[in-house]
């Protein structure tokens, strides 16, 4: 045998024992791992229903609380009326519209004492009226799953386990709206989770669940198994199902810590796959490369072939310390040297060519960006595209004072009707328009349009003390623009203008199409200014009215009711103040 057989049978076994070697190590390691980070992965969109789940309760409790602090609740248990059922704010406030959209099918009023005063359940998918079930009464009659409340600050959140069904309830104790005094009772509301309301938990989380009561008779045997492993110390448990799918188990427990419904959550083992795949890819990496470096070896065997490898090698690391892609190596000869020479210098034209375009691509690149970023600009404000460049986390702020204006053109529904949709949309394009440069004049930021509305807000997302004069100076200036656009186009186009100062939450919301939307008690009550207001007028809130009385003349127009807020001072601004020479 030859030594260049020799040669190459060395180097054949040599790359065949370290190919088995690796393939059992990163089988070992490399599976183990992605197996933990796949279980991790399950664990956690397991966890994202859970929280979703908490969700759906956070949700029903923030609907129990507004309802438990209103003098309407408040007054009705302390008529201590024999027929609560006949009661005006049962008639007026309990309709059964007002309990489907609340979005609960069981709503109760306890007295003080703790007995039941008042219930009425409804069937939210035929929306209609039932009676309310046994079971639900036997429960509140007993006394051991509702809590007696009477601060403020409670509350009662949980599961109920009832023949009908699970069913999440919240409640709260009764209070007047001025939240003094002592409470006079309590309010409960339910809302049955059945399947749909599951399957609408997992259509937000985008997850595939499947769910039993734990007292279900047909409980599937890996329930079974893993309701025995679930506890307060193991709240979620993950096992494979197939080759193709992974579930995390985990028990949602009822109001006394019973364990009450089972939830599985399916996710494909895409990464347990991606694990097996980059094994492959490896043991193929080190297989080519084990042949590459065994045919260069065949070739160092002479002396010249050395000789000339080491010239292309200076050859090569010249181009490389001069960074001068134009230069070409020696290609003198017909073997395979010769033939990896010409190589070499296809590979640095083509490398050069690339470079070249790689230039214009980035070139092409920078102005898309620049592009880009002037649309998102163009959507957020600056400050807001400067965080979000710097960390992608979710953003929300708050805002101790800002001003939340709210105008709206009245009757434009009805015009609307009369007009061709393109001629429409291009009236809107130009109010609108006009509204935005107005609001980028006087530093202002536009939240949002819906329909024929316009929301603006002064003092965010960069604080500014004038904030209020600013956004009242904004609603005189569109009024004026708009009786100009009317003189102009013969129109008779009308607006309703309502602005109101407090503190507000901002953020970013959404993920594929972002918006920077505000919240909190001070945007409703805006609103309120504006569905309350006066045509062609600017009503504005005590708040406002005390930042600007001394730069505008305001008139009083009254008190007018709010939902949940009672009787409201409003003022209208007439004008700005003249300033008094000196």
């Amino acid at each position: 045998m030859t030594l260049y057989r020799k040669t190459i049978l060395a180097l054949g076994v040599t790359i065949f024992a370290l190919i088995l070697i690796l393939y059992g190590t990163l089988s070992s390691i490399l599976l183990k791992s992605y197996a933990d980070l796949e279980t991790q992965d399950v664990i956690k969109n397991t966890e994202r229903f859970r929280d979703a789940y908490l969700e759906e309760l956070l949700t029903l409790d923030r609907t129990v609380s507004d309802w438990a602090q209103w003098d309407r609740p408040f007054n009705f248990i302390a008529e201590k009326s024999k027929k609560p059922e006949d009661s005006e704010f049962v008639v007026t406030e309990l309709m059964d519209e007002t309990v489907i959209n609340l979005k609960i099918n069981i709503i109760a009023f306890f007295d003080s004492q703790g007995r039941i005063y008042f219930a009425k359940a409804l069937d939210l998918d035929k929306e209609l009226k039932i009676p309310t079930p046994e079971s639900f009464m036997k429960l509140a009659n007993e006394g051991n799953f509702f809590r007696r409340l009477i601060t403020l600050e409670d509350n009662q959140t949980g599961l109920l386990m009832l023949p009908e069904g699970p069913m999440i309830f919240a409640s709260r104790a009764v209070f007047p709206t001025n939240r003094e005094g002592s409470s006079n009772g309590m309010i409960v509301m339910g809302r049955f989770l059945s399947s749909d309301v599951i399957h609408n938990i997992a259509q937000r989380t985008h997850l595939n669940t499947t769910d039993y009561r734990i007292d279900d008779p047909k409980l599937p045997e890996d329930f079974i198994i893993q309701s025995k492993i679930l506890n307060e110390k193991v709240p979620i448990v993950t096992q494979p199902l197939n080759d193709n799918i992974i579930s995390g188990y985990l028990m949602l427990n009822d109001v006394v810590s019973n364990p009450a419904l089972l939830v599985r959550v399916d996710i494909d083992r895409d990464i347990f796959h991606q694990g097996k795949k980059s094994i492959n890819y490896i043991i193929l990496t080190v297989l080519v490369s084990g042949l590459i470096f065994g045919v260069l070896i065949l070739f160092i065997i002479g002396r010249i072939v050395l000789f000339r490898v080491r010239r292309l090698g200076v050859e090569v690391n010249d181009v490389k310390m001069t960074a001068d892609l134009s230069r070409r190596v020696t290609t003198g000869g017909s073997d395979e040297l010769s033939l990896l020479s010409s190589e070499i210098n296809e590979m640095l034209v083509n490398i050069e060519t690339a470079h070249e375009k790689e230039k214009q691509m980035m070139a092409q690149l920078k102005k898309e960006q620049e592009k880009s970023e002037e649309l998102l600009l163009n959507i957020l404000p600056s400050a807001i595209v400067n965080r979000l460049k710097i960390n992608n986390e979710t953003i929300a702020d708050h805002f101790a004072e800002a001003t939340v204006l709210f105008a709206d053109i009245v009757g434009f529904t009805q015009f609307a009707d009369t007009m061709p949709p393109a001629e429409l949309v291009a009236l809107l394009n130009t109010i609108f328009s006009s509204f935005d440069q107005l609001t980028h004049d006087l530093g202002l930021e536009k939240i949002k349009t819906i329909g024929d509305s316009y929301m603006l807000v002064g003092g965010l997302p960069e604080p500014r003390p004038d904030h209020a004069q600013t956004v009242v100076r904004m609603a005189l200036e569109m009024l004026f623009f708009l009786e100009k656009f009317n003189r102009e186009n013969n129109l008779n186009l009308a607006l309703r203008i309502g602005i109101h100062s407090g503190p507000v939450v901002a953020g970013v919301i959404g993920t594929k199409k972002f918006i920077y939307d505000l919240w909190g008690d001070t945007v409703n009550l805006a609103s309120r200014m504006e569905s309350h207001g006066i045509i062609n007028r600017v009503q504005i809130s005590p708040s406002t009215y005390e930042k600007v009385k001394d730069d505008f003349e305001c008139e009083q127009r009254g008190l007018i009711s709010v939902k949940g807020k009672g009787e409201v001072m409003t003022y209208i601004v007439n004008s700005i103040k003249r300033k008094i020479a000196a």
